[in-house]
């Protein structure tokens, strides 16, 4: 579940997957009101990532898939995303915690 994950300083958001969707879209749309940045990877032009996810998650990949800090999410229910406390507190709620920033 996304509301239980754990950030490390420097967390960054990874999106893979295929071109352009409109799961895609309203992801990156609720992101963007989060503040939240992302790397994107389009695996149609990357097969060395495509070939590491079916590596680690087999065949055939649920797209999108989305990384953060090493756990790989199969298309993650928007709903799930959109309650997910933002990635952004997250992640200053950590930094707070174990690097005294505030």
């Amino acid at each position: 579940m996304l509301n239980k994950i754990k950030t490390q300083k420097n967390s960054t958001l990874v999106i893979y997957c295929q071109g352009w969707c409109n799961y895609l879209q309203k992801l990156v749309n609720i992101l963007q009101k989060k503040h939240q940045s992302y790397i994107f990877f389009d695996l149609r032009f990357n097969t060395q990532k495509a070939d590491w996810l079916l590596s680690k998650l087999g065949n055939p990949l649920i797209l999108p898939i989305l990384e953060f800090n090493g756990i790989l999410y199969e298309r993650p229910a928007l709903s799930e995303v959109e309650k997910a406390h933002a990635w952004t507190d997250l992640r200053k709620q950590h930094d707070r915690t174990y690097y005294e920033v505030k």
